[in-house]
């Protein structure tokens, strides 16, 4: 992911890469992946995450200090690469025991280990979720951002324990460095064009928009 691309192609391209095109189910509320394939990407519980991520948070209280620090660690300490310079792989979703022994890794690498380490700190699993779809590509000319058309992408979202307000926290955006409490809640971030699909530690979601489209596949 993180390439400039369509709709249709981004989302193709991740029912095929995780292996549920052939198994692709919905329902009238939009609970359309049959298998636990995504929520086994975030290896809940594991010992060792679990170890990694209480290092990380040490005596915080609230949920919003755990996903402070968790967020800071990964944008800090994790390096962006493709997967084929990781992997040898055109596309591959890392289990978050494989990106934190490399430390490196493209969008949804990153994203679900802030996943599974946020919910390996105690966060409730309601109040995190990691999405798939589109946002605004830019590219920089003489200094300066132009935009460049969308590109695929995969993030994960935090409801702030403070205003109940989801925020994303994304490793690869700019405003990294915000702090939790100033983020501006993603309802009315412009840069997340179109999300196609969610899920947490119990559900998968799709968007009404993915629906239509999977019936014209």
């Amino acid at each position: 992911m993180c390439k400039p691309t369509s709709l249709m192609a981004c989302l193709v391209t991740f029912l095929l890469f995780t292996g549920q095109m052939a198994d692709l189910k919905y329902n009238s509320t939009y609970n359309w992946f049959s298998s636990p394939d995504l929520i086994s990407y975030l290896q809940y519980s594991n010992s060792k995450i679990f170890l990694i991520s209480n290092m990380i948070i040490g005596d915080s209280k609230t949920d919003d200090e755990k996903a402070e620090k968790v967020f800071s660690w990964v944008v800090k300490n994790f390096d962006y690469k493709s997967d084929k310079s990781v992997y040898g792989q055109i596309e591959y979703w890392a289990t978050p025991i494989e990106s934190l022994k490399n430390m490196k890794g493209d969008c949804e690498d990153g994203a679900t280990l802030i996943h599974s380490l946020l919910l390996h700190a105690g966060i409730p699993s309601d109040r995190i979720r990691t999405y798939g779809g589109m946002i605004k590509n830019n590219k920089v000319i003489n200094g300066k951002e132009i935009p460049n058309g969308l590109t695929g992408h995969s993030w994960t979202t935090y409801r702030r324990q403070s205003d109940n307000q989801w925020v994303a926290l994304d490793w690869c955006n700019e405003n990294y460095h915000i702090p939790i409490s100033d983020m501006k809640p993603i309802k009315n971030d412009s840069d997340y064009v179109r999300e196609f699909m969610y899920f947490n530690l119990f559900e998968h979601n799709a968007t009404p928009i993915t629906i239509k489209i999977i019936e014209n596949i």
